[in-house]
């Protein structure tokens, strides 16, 4: 059988839209993070055309769903994000923790006076005059209690960080912001003054969740006899530089399946803001400012740029006002670059899966799905079909004055022949 019609053979039936919630599984759940990638579907891949010996790459893999989905059947990783958030959410999503140690030492951790706040030495990395706009002054000091008291602790690295992960995923609920947005939009005014969620209860609780999934992921792994590697790197796949050689498995690289950004983060999905408290109070950014982070990721610098005249994205652009075509062009310019960058790194017969979605900008409908199979065929891939699923339980942004996201996403499936 011809190889494009044997995958598709092996895909036929799959329900796309996959209205069962996996994120409940294992270690999915492990931190809040926007519009993740159902686990069913790097699952899928992974299940059907993964063998030993074999490598998955997400290029673009934010909190880590391919990675985990990899890790639970046996197949080395790679993911590469330039979050610092991200890359910290991957890496505790796959690590199989010592439980015993781990577990006495949280234990140890928790018999810990968390309520001798006041007058404390303040050492988070954000001043408390511009803390106090995000946080009530309490939950500020309790904060900064808490971090000082993990930075303290004489604990393994691994407790260490699941201690960091939960501080981080509490900010946001104990913060000022509205939790329905990805950006950091402010509660009412009026409201602030009668606002506080108690930090202490918020944070031991998110400490029991964790090491309750990490568990679940050790005892799974045990039970499979598994020991794949999981390399998490801070690399941009769409700059000049090469996938670093020295990466394990970089050359083993058979099957991708990422859900690259649908545009730049500032007007889409804005990751470095939403992940900007964790990144700046926590350290894990030092001193980075707000938006930073949305600047650096692909489609955020200001930098000239040519696309490959591929179907219908240059006529669409040419309806767009000039500053938003100049960001949507940056966009696919740097898009492009990671395109050939994975095409090159995926050996012969390997298969590729990106997940995407076609944006609305001011009034068009921006062609990512085709520009995507366009230009992997461009680099020597080949068209092996193009699947629609309808959106259901995905954070997405509620509303954008310049940018409205489609309700559904579109699985573009690629394979590289063989030489």
């Amino acid at each position: 059988m011809d190889p494009v019609e044997r995958i598709k053979s092996r895909l036929e039936g799959f329900d796309w839209t996959q209205g069962v919630d996996a994120f409940d599984e294992v270690t999915h759940s492990i931190h809040k993070y926007p519009a993740k990638l159902i686990p069913q579907i790097p699952a899928l891949f992974i299940r059907e055309f993964c063998e030993e010996g074999s490598c998955v790459l997400d290029p673009y893999c934010g909190s880590g769903t391919t990675l985990l989905e990899a890790k639970r059947h046996g197949i080395d990783s790679i993911g590469f994000d330039l979050n610092p958030l991200a890359i910290m959410i991957s890496k505790m999503k796959t690590t199989t923790i010592k439980i015993r140690i781990t577990r006495k030492e949280v234990e140890d951790f928790k018999k810990s006076d968390f309520d001798n706040w006041q007058d404390e030495r303040y050492q988070l990395d954000l001043p408390l005059d511009e803390a106090l706009k995000y946080f009530p002054k309490k939950t500020i000091c309790q904060i900064n209690h808490f971090k000082n008291m993990i930075d303290d602790a004489k604990i393994s690295e691994h407790t260490r960080s699941i201690l960091i992960l939960a501080l981080s995923d509490i900010l946001r609920k104990v913060s000022f912001t509205r939790m329905g947005d990805f950006k950091i939009y402010m509660i009412p005014k009026e409201e602030r003054a009668s606002f506080y969620v108690p930090p202490k209860e918020e944070f031991l609780n998110k400490i029991d969740d964790i090491l309750r999934m990490l568990d679940e992921l050790r005892k799974e792994m045990k039970l499979k006899k598994l020991n794949p590697t999981t390399e998490v790197l801070k690399f941009d796949s769409s700059s000049k530089k090469p996938i670093p050689a020295e990466i394990h498995g970089h050359d083993q690289i058979t099957l991708v399946v990422t859900s690259p950004p649908y545009g730049d983060s500032r007007t889409t999905v804005a990751y470095g803001e939403f992940s900007w408290f964790s990144n700046r109070i926590l350290g894990l950014y030092p001193q980075v400012k707000q938006g930073t982070v949305d600047k650096l990721l692909m489609g955020g610098r200001r930098i000239w740029s040519r696309i490959k005249p591929l179907g219908d994205l240059h006529k669409v652009l040419g309806k767009i006002n000039s500053t938003r075509r100049k960001e949507v062009r940056n966009f696919f310019y740097e898009y492009q670059r990671s395109m050939e960058k994975v095409a090159k790194v995926l050996q012969p017969g390997g298969i590729c899966c990106y997940v995407v979605a076609n944006r609305n900008v001011d009034g068009q409908t921006i062609p990512m799905d085709e520009f995507t199979q366009l230009y992997f065929e461009h680099c020597g891939l080949l068209h092996v079909e193009t699947y629609t699923r309808d959106i259901h339980n995905k954070t997405l942004a509620r509303k954008n004055n310049k940018t409205s996201l489609m309700n559904k996403e579109i699985i573009v499936v690629m394979y590289k022949p063989q030489e």
